[in-house]
């Protein structure tokens, strides 16, 4: 099923359309730009990291619930979702995006279902306390989180849970990427996060933990988003992750990993 569900208000309408414009145009698995690449055993093997584990950890039995993935792309979370048996609701502001989702998932049968829902996390089209799960990776930094924050509260039932995998700015490695290889327009449409952002999720949520994961690992994703092998991926992750838990622990690199992982309970 497709619903199309896009609201904005008048004020926010110029970003709102310009973020849609490159998310339509980019239909590219990686979000590097181009059409579509999609493998959907090669990207379940990526799912195996470090900081996918911890968010399908916090997750835990998925069979029968109501699942909400924000910004869910071309699907690979949604797809992984639904085969733990999750009714889910894929919801992106690129239609075009979900148009290329609804081809991936013709002939594809799982033990829950997946809806799509054009919508912008800020102004989420459904009733309160609506879902057992909310989940995204990398997409709050692109949301206005005084708004996309409360809604996500506000959709959330006061049992359920809200994991959320989002990029911090402080990682050197990371840093320099930014600045030399990374579509330039990342600078103006994302707002990595960082103490303050991390401080809204504590304003807006009864409940907040996080873990953060890639400081020299970040080396590892070359083998995701550049030299894509999902064997050469694996052996990198299981050498520099150890180190990386070493690390965390010393106070300079407090925020200076890549990704941090949050599991969040409504207010």
């Amino acid at each position: 099923m497709f619903i199309n569900a896009v609201m904005t208000d008048h004020d926010q309408q110029h970003s709102a359309d310009g973020q849609r414009e490159y998310w339509d145009a980019n239909l590219d698995v990686r979000n590097l730009g181009g059409e579509v690449d999609f493998d959907l055993d090669v990207e379940s093997a990526f799912l195996q990291a470090p900081d996918h584990r911890q968010a399908w950890e916090w997750m835990g039995d998925l069979k029968g619930r109501r699942a909400l993935e924000i910004g869910c792309g071309l699907g690979v979370h949604a797809i992984w979702l639904a085969h733990r048996g999750a009714r889910v609701v894929a919801l992106d502001s690129s239609y075009e995006r979900l148009i290329a989702l609804r081809r991936v998932l013709e002939g594809q049968n799982y033990p829950g279902k997946i809806w799509l829902v054009q919508a912008g996390a800020e102004q989420l089209p459904f009733a309160d306390d609506a879902f057992d799960i909310e989940y995204c990776k990398a997409v709050l930094i692109h949301t206005e989180l005084d708004r996309s924050l409360p809604e996500i509260n506000r959709t959330l039932k006061p049992d359920g849970r809200g994991v959320f995998i989002e990029p911090l700015r402080r990682n050197p490695f990371v840093k320099l990427y930014r600045n030399t290889f990374a579509p330039k327009i990342w600078k103006s449409i994302a707002r990595y996060f960082g103490p303050q952002e991390t401080g809204l999720m504590q304003k807006y949520f009864g409940h907040v933990q996080w873990r953060d994961f890639y400081f020299t690992a970040f080396a590892a994703f070359v083998f995701q988003f550049a030299l894509r092998s999902p064997v050469l991926f694996r052996i990198a992750i299981s050498i520099f992750h150890p180190f990386d838990r070493l690390l965390i622990k010393l106070p300079v690199f407090r925020e200076m990993n890549w990704m941090r992982a949050f599991c969040v309970k409504s207010k």
